[in-house]
């Protein structure tokens, strides 16, 4: 439900895309769950896979940019990019 960072001392934790809507971790609704990221630094945008129940066929790959834009939040993103 959420998409974080954080420097290798694990300092300086930010959270990039939150999903949650005020749910508590890890939440009940398995379509937000995040499975797996990748990160295109000379692109400057990080993809992630949200799944789906098993065998369904509902899982989903997202992209965002690594920096978020002036007056949003991780809640409210609106550059989010779902393949």
């Amino acid at each position: 439900m959420r998409v974080m960072r954080a420097n290798l001392d694990g300092s300086k934790i930010e959270t990039l895309v939150d999903t949650s809507q005020g749910e508590a971790r890890p939440g009940k609704e398995i379509l937000k769950w995040c499975v797996g990221i990748a990160i295109d630094v000379d692109g400057g945008k990080f993809y992630w896979t949200q799944k789906g129940p098993d065998n369904a066929g509902e899982g989903r790959i997202f992209r965002a940019d690594l920096e978020i834009q002036n007056g949003q939040t991780p809640a409210t993103r609106k550059e989010l990019n779902s393949f």
